[in-house]
C-alpha cells in the first residue's frame, strides 16, 4: 500500500503529496513511522516546509486518502476530501454525502435536444 506525506499549508489544506518509504521512514520492524518520515522529509525539503501528515492511497489511514485541495483535521486526525457540491454534508465517518432530495431551480435547465425548457414544459406551452 502506497503511503504519502501530505504537505499542508498554514490552514491544513493539502498542497502537495510526497510518496514515502525506505529505512529513513521506518521503525526497526519495517513499519512506516510518521514522526521519522516527517523528520526525514523536513530535512530534505528544499523549501523548508514543516507541516506534514501521513496518509495512504486507499484511505485506511486517517479515514480518507489525502488529496490536493483537501483538508487535514488535526483535532480528529483525519483527511477530509474536497467538498464535491455546495450542499454536500460531512457524515460521522468523514465522508461527504448528498441529501436524498435536492431542490432544483428550473432556471438555466436544458432538455437533451438543447432547448431551454424541459420536454413536458414545452408540451404545456403548446396547449
Amino acid at each position: 500500500m502506497a503511503r504519502y506525506l501530505a504537505k499542508l499549508d498554514e490552514n491544513n489544506i493539502v498542497i502537495g503529496l510526497v510518496k514515502i518509504g525506505g529505512v529513513e521512514c521506518c521503525d526497526a520492524d519495517g513499519s512506516i513511522n510518521e514522526e521519522k518520515a516527517i523528520a526525514y522529509q523536513q530535512s530534505i525539503d528544499k523549501e523548508g516546509h514543516k507541516n506534514f501528515a501521513l496518509g495512504c492511497k486507499d484511505g485506511t489511514i486517517r479515514a480518507n486518502p489525502p488529496e490536493i485541495g483537501g483538508h487535514y483535521d488535526n483535532g480528529k486526525k483525519v483527511f477530509i476530501r474536497k467538498k464535491p457540491h455546495p450542499i454536500a454534508v460531512l457524515n460521522e465517518n468523514h465522508k461527504w454525502e448528498m441529501p436524498d432530495f435536492i431542490p432544483a431551480s428550473k432556471e438555466g435547465m436544458f432538455s437533451s435536444d438543447g432547448s431551454s425548457l424541459l420536454p413536458d414544459e414545452e408540451e404545456k406551452e403548446e396547449e
